[in-house]
C-alpha cells in the first residue's frame, strides 16, 4: 500500500471505531475520558508511521465541553508522557511492532491490525474505567499514564483512588 492509501485507510478505520479526525489526530470522546490519538512519522523509522495518545480525564476537568473542534485541539493532556499504540507483532528486537511502514500492509490486512489494536487500547476506557485507570495509569513505578497531580484531583473528587 502506498502513504496515501495508508492515511485514507488509517482514518476510515479510525472513523469506524467511533474517532473524530481533526487534521492529523485522531479524538474518541468516551463518557468518563477524551483520547486524542496523534498519526505521525516514526522517529528513527524511516517511511514508517506511528500513532501515540494521550487523555483528557473529564472528571477532573469537568470545565471543557467538547462541543467543537478548538476544544478538542485545545483539551488537557493527563498522561506524562505519550502512549505508542502496538500491534500484537512482535518484531525480531523481541519488542511488539509501534512503527507501521505501509509498503508492508495490504489494505485489508491494515485495517484488520488497527482495528485489533483500537479495540484491545481502548475498550477498558469504555467498559472498565475505574479499574483500568487504578489498575493501569497511576503514577506509581510499574505503570504508565497520570502523573501525581492528576491522581491527587481524583482523589479531592472522591474519584477511582482513596487517601
Amino acid at each position: 500500500m502506498d502513504k496515501k492509501e495508508f492515511t485514507k485507510v488509517t482514518a476510515e478505520v479510525f472513523q469506524a471505531h467511533g474517532f473524530i479526525k481533526i487534521g492529523n489526530q485522531f479524538f474518541l470522546n468516551l463518557p468518563r475520558v477524551v483520547v486524542r490519538v496523534y498519526r505521525m512519522g516514526a522517529r528513527f523509522e524511516e517511511g514508517a508511521y506511528s500513532f501515540q495518545y494521550t487523555v483528557c480525564f473529564k472528571d477532573i476537568h469537568e470545565e471543557y465541553e467538547f462541543a467543537d473542534k478548538d476544544s478538542y485541539k485545545n483539551m488537557p493532556d493527563d498522561f506524562w508522557a505519550l502512549r505508542y499504540l502496538e500491534s500484537q507483532e512482535i518484531e525480531k528486537n523481541g519488542c511488539r511492532r509501534w512503527a507501521f511502514y505501509p509498503e508492508e500492509y495490504t489494505a485489508e490486512r491494515w485495517r484488520e491490525v488497527l482495528s485489533e489494536i483500537l479495540i484491545r487500547e481502548f475498550t477498558p476506557y469504555r467498559d472498565d474505567f475505574e479499574n483500568f485507570v487504578r489498575e493501569n495509569l497511576g503514577p506509581e513505578p510499574g505503570k504508565i499514564g497520570m502523573g501525581i497531580a492528576e491522581k491527587e484531583a481524583f482523589m479531592e473528587r472522591g474519584l477511582i483512588f482513596k487517601k
